[in-house]
């Protein structure tokens, strides 16, 4: 495990002794293949290492995929460009949903397993916006502080989903999100999960579908009920118990993580100024 402080040269180590296949010399390429993209901020070397890990170590297709990240960032910068782990919003999604790293313990390259749910099953008390800088907090976080794995696991719980949760999630941010996903997230995605999924999951989806390509379609599982056949994919001494499961309970594992994300406030600070220069930076060239 590492912090923030962390030096490369340690980071690289740790994460070269993962994967072997990791070389200096390629993440050395990546940066030198940056310097004349004058619409991109610098990209710190440690998620240059991230993004070559989530490309299987092809240079052009890790520097397609930072490009492809920064323009989501450009695209949405009231997702990206604006976090504040202690901001009011953020606190709301902390206590209308969970968020859990269901393998937090894990330190080796292993497949990680990510669980969100309601708390809160009221819509008013869901704020859209804020849920997803919660999960892309959590993305830094596992980078920064555990390194490299495998690849994810999402299951998304829909228990207690309403059609006004729907109505409060912008179709515009989600169609973005999923070509982040598809084409710019700087991990593994291994599977989608949606749990407890019944009809108002299904037309919600249904509008997602156009945006949505064949590769990620294909990582996609609805589970009406859990079953052996989820469990068969989701180790079940992972599961909250409250869910259905053997493992620690979500409410446990949600705070673990917001006090986590809370612990980097100082450095998303200096990345939100790092990213809305270069947000001004291309509006001013976009102007001339």
């Amino acid at each position: 495990m590492y912090t923030i402080s962390t030096s490369f040269n340690d980071y690289f180590q740790g994460e070269q002794k993962k994967y072997p296949q990791l070389k200096l010399k390629d993440v050395i390429r990546l940066k030198v293949s940056l310097t004349d993209e004058k619409e991109l901020p610098p990209v710190s070397d440690k998620y240059l290492i991230a993004f070559l890990h989530s490309c299987y170590y092809d240079v052009e297709a890790a520097k397609s995929t930072i490009k492809r990240y920064y323009k989501t960032c450009f695209t949405l910068p009231e997702i990206f460009c604006d976090i504040d782990p202690t901001s009011e919003p953020i606190r709301g999604a902390y206590e209308c949903t969970s968020l859990c790293d269901l393998t937090f313990e894990q330190t080796d390259n292993k497949e990680c397993f990510l669980y969100w749910q309601f708390k809160n099953t009221d819509p008013q008390a869901y704020n859209c916006e804020a849920v997803l800088k919660y999960f892309l907090m959590f993305m830094d976080y596992k980078i920064l502080h555990y390194g490299l794995f495998d690849g994810m696991n999402v299951i998304i719980n829909c228990q207690g989903s309403k059609w006004r949760h729907v109505l409060n999630t912008p179709m515009n941010i989600m169609a973005e999100l999923f070509k982040y996903m598809q084409k710019g997230i700087p991990v593994r995605i291994k599977t989608i999960h949606f749990i407890n999924s019944g009809s108002i999951v299904d037309r919600f989806f249904g509008m997602l579908t156009p945006f949505i390509d064949k590769e990620i379609f294909n990582k996609i599982k609805f589970y009406p009920t859990v079953t052996d056949d989820f469990f068969n994919v989701v180790p079940i001494n992972l599961f909250p118990v409250e869910a259905g499961g053997l493992g620690l309970s979500h409410n446990f594992l949600n705070d673990k993580m917001f006090e986590n994300v809370k612990s980097c406030r100082e450095w998303y600070k200096e990345r939100n100024q790092q990213l809305q220069k270069q947000l001004f930076i291309n509006k001013e060239k976009y102007m001339d």
